[in-house]
């Protein structure tokens, strides 16, 4: 299981990301703390979920609070896993220095393994020495990549895609709350089974803890691919803790 994590934590947001198919919460407290520095949490976990069909038979990788079903590193040409996860077991990281210049992982940006960079003298490949480097999106970016075959599927107990999935995740510091307060997630995922899929779904499952998690209730807008969350009431007891007055609401967008 991949073991490493980082923070997203530029703009108004301070988020943790789990390179297991999973956000926020691993195991002990869940870390999606708006506004950044209050101790207070939006979400206790979120994650991916990707769902289909091979001739009828049901493929299925996500979880919800254990038994994560992605594990680190991509897959090979013919669809395997890597034999060692642990060279991939990490997320890189670029943030945005206030004088516009990047201090992170330059140096050993994964371009190889599909993390987007500004190819200074357009041969392909990733040089620093040639100008090179990591696109940063917004004002921090991260990147990991992770595939549905490194183990068991012991929380769906459904039979593996052979999915290669490459995430890259990123903030805005800004602010407008838009920006400011929000987190960025986007999700490459490429078929490496050599079958095709059919009734394909890709879901986003959040489990929304607006400060007290006791007196929250949910919705969705179809028309607008988005889930919300807001408060039953106009108090979100402060002491949980929460938000107090007034109370906050939660978007979950899908964007593309």
């Amino acid at each position: 299981l991949g073991s490493a994590a980082t923070d997203l934590d530029i703009g108004g947001v301070r988020a943790r990301l789990y390179n297991n198919g999973g956000l926020f919460w691993r195991g002990g407290d869940p870390l999606y703390e708006v506004p950044k520095g209050s101790g207070v949490q939006a979400i206790f976990a979120a994650g991916l979920w990707i769902g289909a069909e091979v001739e009828g038979s049901l493929k299925f990788a996500g979880a919800d609070y254990a038994d994560w079903e992605y594990w680190p590193g991509p897959l090979d040409a013919d669809g395997a896993p890597p034999a060692d996860c642990e060279p991939f077991d990490r997320i890189w990281t670029d943030p945005v220095q206030p004088d516009g210049s990047l201090a992170g992982d330059i140096e050993n940006w994964p371009a190889d393994l599909g993390a987007a960079f500004e190819d200074a003298n357009g041969d392909g490949e990733y040089d620093p020495a040639d100008g090179d480097l990591p696109t940063v999106y917004g004002h921090q970016t991260t990147f990991w990549v992770m595939n549905d075959l490194g183990g068991p599927h012991n929380w769906s107990a459904a039979e593996p895609l052979g999915v290669e999935v490459r995430v890259t995740a990123f903030a805005v510091d800004s602010a407008d709350p838009a920006y400011g307060f929000s987190t960025f997630y986007r999700y490459e995922i490429v078929n490496k089974s050599g079958e095709t899929y059919e009734n394909l779904r890709i879901g986003f499952w959040n489990d929304a803890d607006l400060g007290d998690f006791l007196d929250d209730f949910v919705g969705s807008d179809p028309s607008r691919g988005l889930s919300f969350a807001y408060n039953a009431d106009n108090v979100d007891d402060p002491a949980a803790p929460g938000y107090g007055t007034p109370p906050p609401a939660l978007g979950v967008d899908l964007l593309s």
